[in-house]
């Protein structure tokens, strides 16, 4: 009776056995709203506007930096959008304007134009999302052509983002990084700045900035570590007097 109980073991377990399978194919395993996020497309530009507010509606757009500022390509030519550059943003004041690059004014049925962008720099962002001042006028020539709809979009964009700085102020958060001096005995503050959207990215981006190490050392200068906006909660610069030459 033993042995017959034991055939019996051995026979559910060799069955059990051959069910599991010993070689299957590997599947990719993606996100489930993946496919969504790859078909929703932006908004277009607004229809019949000029070709300065067309610009202006372009440097308000950066306000969006998701799937590579995908708003503010909305605004460019299939062969502009190619070509731009969103890396290292380039930080200008709030307040900008768009003004004809010559004072002959454009007749109606011209197929292309170019627009002038003022404005004054206020820095930019380094490889390393540091920040890094600079002054000085903007003067952007920015040129634009009309579509098989008639509509205006631009050709030569500047080179780059040009990001106005409350758009940049709200987009942007200040990180403040700590690695060892060369010598293993102090804790140096490294400020950085990451992207907002998506609010739940940003450890990821802050790892991404601890695992490449300090920021580089031609960069400049960094702030003061007792500036006020490292500490505050938002990250995001202020008015205070240590934080001059960088976004407030």
């Amino acid at each position: 009776m033993k042995r017959l109980a034991l055939l019996v073991l051995v026979l559910v377990t060799l069955s059990g056995c051959a069910a599991i399978p010993t070689n299957t194919q590997p599947k990719p395993i993606g996100s489930k709203d993946s496919k969504a996020t790859n078909t929703v497309s932006a908004p277009e530009p607004r229809q019949n506007i000029d070709p300065f507010m067309l610009v202006r509606d372009f440097i308000d757009a950066t306000s969006n930096p998701d799937r590579d500022f995908a708003a503010a390509r909305a605004y460019l030519t299939p062969e502009a959008d190619k070509k731009w550059d969103t890396r290292n943003p380039t930080i200008i004041e709030t307040s900008f304007s768009t003004v004809p690059a010559s004072q002959a004014p454009p007749a109606p049925q011209d197929k292309t134009q170019t627009v002038l962008l003022q404005g004054k720099y206020v820095g930019r962002l380094g490889n390393d999302n540091s920040f890094v001042p600079r002054l000085g006028d903007v003067q952007q020539a920015v040129r634009l052509e009309r579509n098989s709809e008639n509509q205006w979009r631009i050709s030569e964009p500047p080179p780059g983002v040009y990001m106005p700085q409350n758009l940049f102020n709200s987009n942007y958060r200040r990180v403040t990084l700590y690695f060892y001096n060369p010598e293993f005995t102090v804790l140096v503050p490294d400020p950085r700045y990451v992207v907002i959207p998506p609010a739940t990215s940003i450890p990821t981006r802050v790892t991404e900035l601890l695992i490449k190490g300090p920021g580089d050392p031609r960069a400049g200068p960094r702030p003061p570590a007792s500036c006020p906006a490292a500490a505050r909660p938002s990250g995001r610069p202020g008015s205070d007097p240590c934080c001059a030459g960088r976004p407030r």
